[in-house]
C-alpha cells in the first residue's frame, strides 16, 4: 500500500486531489486527479497539529527499484476549477529497503501555486520533508 499526505489548510468548498505516473494517482489526468480526504489531527514534522489531506491507495505497478512523479493539486468543487503545483514533479524513488514493511509513506508539507522559475538549476530539490 502508499500512504501520501500532505498539511496545507484549504477553505470550505476546496479539496486537495493528487495526480502522477501510476494509474491509481490518475496517469497525469487520463484517469483526473484523484481526491483527497481530510484525516484526524495529527503531530506534524514541525512539531504542531493538524489535519492532513491524505490518500491510501496500492500503486499496482510499482517497479523496485523505480521511481514515480506526482503532484498536487487543489480543486474549488464548486466552479469546478483547479490549481495545479508550480513547482517541478515530486519524484519518489522506490526501494527494497525503502518498502520493507511492503508500505510507503510520502508525507509532503509544501504546495506552492503561485511560483515560476524561469531557470531550474540542476542541484535544485523540492522532496519530502526531511
Amino acid at each position: 500500500p502508499a500512504h501520501f499526505l500532505i498539511y496545507y489548510p484549504l477553505p470550505d468548498g476546496k479539496r486537495m486531489h493528487i495526480v502522477g505516473d501510476p494509474p491509481e494517482l490518475g496517469s497525469w489526468g487520463t484517469l483526473g486527479p484523484q481526491p483527497m480526504t481530510l484525516g484526524e489531527p495529527r503531530q506534524l514534522p514541525t512539531g504542531v497539529s493538524g489535519c492532513c489531506w491524505e490518500l491510501k491507495t496500492t500503486l499496482s505497478r510499482l517497479r523496485v527499484p523505480g521511481s514515480f512523479q506526482y503532484r498536487y493539486v487543489v480543486v474549488d468543487e464548486e466552479k469546478k476549477t483547479a490549481v495545479f503545483e508550480r513547482e517541478p514533479n515530486r519524484k519518489q524513488e522506490v526501494s527494497s529497503a525503502r518498502l520493507a514493511d511492503g508500505s510507503l509513506f510520502c508525507f509532503d508539507v509544501n504546495f506552492v501555486a503561485g511560483m515560476n522559475f524561469d531557470v531550474v538549476p540542476p542541484d535544485f530539490f523540492i522532496g519530502p520533508y526531511p
